[in-house]
């Protein structure tokens, strides 16, 4: 593999890891719901625990592998223009595709999280029609962090699957080559065939 090809993919894997890391401490420092304490309003109460900084510097490096991954890889439209399906190709598009349906609730998880963990908010009320005071559930940052790691593996494997191997050209590319050249003026065709009467 080409060193540059390496240096990304270790780089998305340690913010990877990072990001996942984070992810489970936060899930150990949440708020539990013996942390909360009912105020004489009737309004809930938190303690402050660094589950909402860890939860966001989570989203921060995850977001950084992903964009990083990406703009690496780049536009599938344009892979798809210069490749003919084939396995390497169709594993590709799995990838993306399972790379980007994780995206969205690895987010949405952790920065679920890490609101519901902020020392300020406050969740409600003890009243009839809303519930009692209580804590982050349990595994918002855990499901977060594994699906971190699942997106930005997927994305590798887009990004290692697709990318162009070292002096082979994309189908379409080479066959383009010729029709970019100058005319010189020769004829394309051969002479016609002039037969001679005695």
């Amino acid at each position: 593999m080409e060193r540059k090809v390496v240096v990304i993919c270790l780089l998305v894997i340690f913010l990877s890891l990072l990001s996942a890391g984070l992810a489970f401490a936060a899930e150990i420092t949440k708020i539990q719901v013996s942390g909360t304490v009912t105020m004489e309003d009737g309004r809930c109460g938190y303690p402050s625990t660094p589950a909402s900084l860890l939860g966001m510097l989570s989203t921060l490096f995850f977001l950084l592998a992903h964009i990083g991954i990406y703009t690496a890889a780049g536009c599938i439209c344009c892979k798809i223009q210069h490749s003919h399906p084939n396995l390497k190709w169709i594993i590709g598009l799995i990838c993306f595709t399972l790379s980007w349906l994780a995206f969205l609730p690895a987010i949405l998880l952790l920065l679920h999280g890490a609101f519901l963990n902020d020392q300020g908010y406050k969740v409600g009320t003890n009243s009839y029609l809303e519930p009692a005071c209580g804590g982050t559930s349990d595994g918002v940052f855990t499901s977060g962090g594994i699906l971190v790691l699942a997106c930005n593996f997927l994305a590798i494997g887009y990004y290692l699957a697709l990318r162009p191997i070292k002096g082979i050209l994309p189908i379409g590319e080479h066959q383009m080559r010729g029709s970019y050249e100058i005319a010189m003026g020769q004829p394309q065709f051969p002479p016609p065939l002039v037969v001679l009467q005695v």
